[in-house]
């Protein structure tokens, strides 16, 4: 199917109809008149024996709005007061940072091409020298390796300021 081919309009559902000769229903929705052309467009006139497939769902025009979204700031302080184990598993679920990851050298013949969250995991603990991205918490070594690892990933893709 193409972008051509989908269409989406609101209208009202008002009727309905049994059809018991074919054991279906029939909706009857109607959309607002200055929309009919694009109905037209993108359905044309129904002939007997062409059915057009469609999806029907209802709206719920009473549900709260989506949250504007708060201030990179905002996020920004709290990626600082995330934990690191934390920040790490959120970085390895990025398709970027997978990009970062393989373009950060290393001479021990360990594969760096990253093509999931869990192989990005499998290199960060390599590159950061743990068994586990929980020791990012624990071992302040640890913390401060993941540190520079995630800086480095900041400040190539420039999401962070280089010093």
């Amino acid at each position: 199917m193409t972008n051509s081919d989908q269409a989406v309009f609101t209208g009202n559902y008002s009727d309905f109809k049994l059809v018991k000769t074919r054991s279906v229903v029939q909706l009857v929705i109607e959309v607002p008149i200055e929309h009919g052309e694009k109905v037209m467009a993108a359905f044309g006139l129904p002939q007997p024996g062409a059915e057009i497939p469609v999806a029907v769902a209802r709206l719920d025009l009473n549900a709260q709005s989506m949250p504007a979204r708060e201030p990179q700031e905002a996020r920004a302080e709290r990626w600082d007061e995330s934990a690191l184990s934390k920040q790490a598993a959120i970085r390895c679920s990025e398709v970027e940072f997978w990009r970062y990851l393989e373009t950060v050298v290393y001479g021990d013949g360990f594969s760096n091409t990253v093509t999931s969250p869990v192989k990005a995991a499998e290199l960060v603990r390599h590159l950061t020298r743990v068994t586990s991205r929980r020791e990012f918490n624990l071992d302040s070594e640890a913390g401060e390796r993941w540190k520079a690892l995630d800086l480095g990933y900041q400040q190539a893709t420039g999401k962070a300021a280089t010093p």
